[in-house]
């Protein structure tokens, strides 16, 4: 099936399947760029250290106590693991291969309704975008996780003209799900297609058969989580706590701005990287003339795109029909609804109003609109998510990341536009949409390339915890034995390769109450990275200080 869909590619069209190689080698060589550069700073961010804890865990080598988050990559990662490859650069390799196959699938999905160039513009621009870059082969679940979700997506695509394609669509789904339990949209974003294309009746003994294929891959895990946890299903609980908003505002993400990602889009797709690794992560640096300029396609593109849509339906239709009306003013409705009672109630009734505008909207368009379903998916994708991630209290930059593969979507479809409006040709052909490919490639390769030029390769955070990690085991050789606590504890769990207890300081009422813990945990050693200036501990003394880290070892 999909091997048939690589060999029409390469005998049918040539200019597709060379751009499909050039990609797969541009991609290819910013993801080695990326792995190169992140295994020499290393880790820093805390869930990467946890997915790490949890692969060793897998691997039966121990420490990882947060086995009830998405289990793939940790699972993939436990893998090698198993093969004596214990290292930090396993996840970063396994993440680096998803980044290109996330680029690769999108090219292809995005080849279903746009010429070769357009699609090759797009797979560029989703590769290069400044928030994608630095997180790319970090080891963090969210690119391995889009990745799934656009194979998936566009294995649905191919499955409306050979519903085999089901049996592969609905497992993807499900491993993006398993990646990271916010992309458990795509199953309603696949399902939602699905019905818009009204045979999935004929179809329906196919689709019953990737749903089934579908739990076959997920319930091992499903069995694991209840064996250690008596909770087969533990995300319901993350996803219920989500739909409510229930979140303190102790979270360091904590922000009630509902606008924040829409702000920060320029910032996104291209922004001056930072000297600081922790700035770089959430694209700190002041946005680029490139984004502006990108965002300006977009914009012209979705303007003629509407301006298409109506100019059609004057042509096909001087008055509107009463059903065609009705269902026009259901959306104008609809959409002030969602707008007055968005963050007032469930984000699950926002998305299942936003969902229903989206079937009117398709349903208004499909026969002024060739391929009219996609174009309403992705805008269902793109809003889908940002809808949810805008109503959660904690606003953390790479979470919009699931809503890039989208706007790389509507750049294409604005290429499409534009040079359907604005025709330079040469020997009959319409030279538009290359040159403006062209251009795209062009702004977001030197972007990329310049922002993974000025990313640090080192970063004393890092360096610190590394060498404190040495010092411990040096200084007490029979550290493994002792109870140890920090306040980056799945860091340490990982370099020591134990159970480091996890306790902040701040998380406490009073400074007597975390003391009071560590006398409970009867902790040998506390290791403090995040408290300054330093305090005292009663009952403790201050062994070693290295960079920002204080180790305290008891002495009674």
């Amino acid at each position: 099936m999909f091997l048939d869909k690589m060999r029409d590619i390469f005998l049918k069209d040539r200019t597709t399947s060379f751009l499909l190689i050039l990609l797969l080698l541009i991609v290819s060589i910013i993801s080695l760029s990326l792995i190169d550069l992140q295994s020499k700073l290393g880790v820093y961010y805390w869930d990467i250290f946890v997915y790490l804890g949890n692969a060793l865990r897998f691997a039966g080598l121990g420490v990882g106590d947060q086995m009830l988050l998405p289990p793939l990559l940790p699972f993939l990662t436990s893998l090698f693991f198993r093969a004596g490859f214990v290292s930090e650069n396993v996840v970063f390799i396994l993440s680096g291969v998803l980044y290109v196959l996330g680029a690769v699938g999108l090219y292809l999905l995005l080849n279903e309704r746009f010429n070769a160039f357009a699609s090759f513009a797009g797979s560029i621009f989703f590769a290069c975008i400044a928030l994608v870059i630095p997180w790319a082969v970090s080891g963090a679940t969210d690119v391995p996780a889009i990745s799934f979700s656009i194979w998936a997506m566009f294995f649905t695509v191919r499955a409306i003209k050979n519903p085999c394609y089901y049996y592969i669509a609905f497992p993807l789904a499900a491993m993006a799900f398993l990646t990271r339990y916010t992309s458990g949209f795509i199953i309603i974003l696949m399902l939602f297609y699905i019905i818009l294309n009204k045979d999935y009746l004929k179809h329906l003994k196919n689709i019953l058969i990737g749903i089934v294929l579908s739990a076959a891959v997920s319930t091992p895990f499903l069995i694991y989580f209840y064996r250690i946890s008596g909770n087969a299903f533990p995300f319901i609980n993350q996803m219920t706590s989500t739909a409510t908003g229930a979140v303190t505002t102790a979270n360091p993400g904590y922000n009630l701005d509902l606008l924040y990602y829409f702000k920060y889009i320029p910032n996104y797709i291209s922004s001056t990287p930072l000297k600081s690794y922790s700035q770089i992560l959430t694209t700190s640096g002041p946005a680029t003339l490139v984004s502006y300029l990108i965002l300006i396609i977009i914009t012209i593109g979705i303007i003629i795109y509407i301006y298409n849509i109506v100019s059609s339906v004057k042509k096909v239709n001087t008055n509107f029909s009463r059903i065609n009306l009705l269902k026009f003013f259901s959306i104008i409705i609809l959409g002030v609804i969602l707008v007055l009672t968005y963050s007032k109630i469930s984000y699950l009734v926002s998305v299942a109003i936003l969902l229903v505008i989206s079937f009117f909207i398709h349903d208004l368009i499909k026969q002024k609109q060739k391929d009219a379903d996609l174009d309403v998916i992705f805008f269902a994708w793109f809003m889908m998510y940002f809808l949810f991630l805008s109503y959660h209290a904690v606003k953390v930059d790479r979470y919009i990341l699931t809503a890039m593969p989208a706007l790389a979507y509507f750049l294409t479809l604005s290429i499409s536009c534009i040079s359907s409006k604005l025709k330079f040709k040469y020997n009959k052909f319409n030279l538009t949409s290359a040159i403006l490919s062209v251009a795209v490639v062009v702004m977001m390769l030197s972007s990329a390339f310049y922002f993974i030029g000025e990313m640090p390769r080192d970063y004393y955070w890092i360096d610190d915890e590394k060498t404190a990690a040495e010092f411990l085991t040096d200084y007490d050789p029979d550290y493994q034995s002792k109870v140890i606590v920090a306040d980056r504890g799945p860091a340490f769990s990982w370099y020591l390769k134990k159970r480091v207890y996890t306790r902040i300081p701040r998380n406490f009422k009073t400074s007597e109450d975390f003391f009071h813990e560590l006398e409970t945990l009867k902790a040998d050693y506390y290791i403090d990275v995040l408290k300054n200036p330093k305090m005292d501990i009663p009952g403790y003394e201050k062994i070693k200080t290295i960079g920002i880290i204080a180790i305290y070892k008891r002495i009674y």
